[in-house]
């Protein structure tokens, strides 16, 4: 599985080169998110494979970098192409100042 910072997902976010999976919960995730990203809680990632695009890679996030790894885990092991955001997270994407939907 490939690892990248929030710097890196920033620069894919503009070049929309994957799908963003926040999986921090619905509370946090109505707080501030990536625009055009699909929130699934990392609890319930393997339930709910069916609505994650499997045609691209998956960049996988949350606060910190913990629940990414859980949630990246899952999606590697169905099959899909991930790239989990280990160094970082939301709280340094709204660190760094990068464009927040709330």
């Amino acid at each position: 599985m490939q690892s990248i910072d929030t710097r890196e997902l920033h620069a894919r976010h503009l070049d929309e080169t994957g799908t963003i999976l926040d999986v921090r919960g619905p509370d946090e995730f109505a707080q501030g998110h990536v625009q055009g990203a699909l929130n699934v809680p990392h609890d319930q990632v393997d339930g709910r494979l069916a609505e994650i695009p499997k045609d691209r890679p998956v960049l996988v996030h949350c606060a910190m970098g913990g629940r990414a790894q859980r949630a990246a885990a899952v999606l590697e092991a169905a099959g899909y192409e991930v790239i989990c955001v280990t160094n970082g997270g939301m709280r340094e994407w709204a660190e760094l100042g990068f464009p927040t939907v709330r």
